[in-house]
């Protein structure tokens, strides 16, 4: 999440307004965390490297 003088990062306000579109966000985060061909622990270690 990102902070700017403008306000919150990010594609927050179609999410909160398309249940749709929230539900499929939710699912492509689901499968690229734990679906993956990439080792649990490399797959972890990758997102705590990324998200700082």
């Amino acid at each position: 999440m990102k902070v700017s003088s403008v306000g919150l990062g990010g594609p927050y306000n179609p999410l909160l307004r398309s249940p749709v579109l929230g539900q499929r966000m939710f699912d492509l985060l689901y499968y690229l965390r734990w679906n993956t061909s990439v080792p649990l622990r490399l797959n972890e270690f990758t997102i705590l490297i990324i998200g700082r």
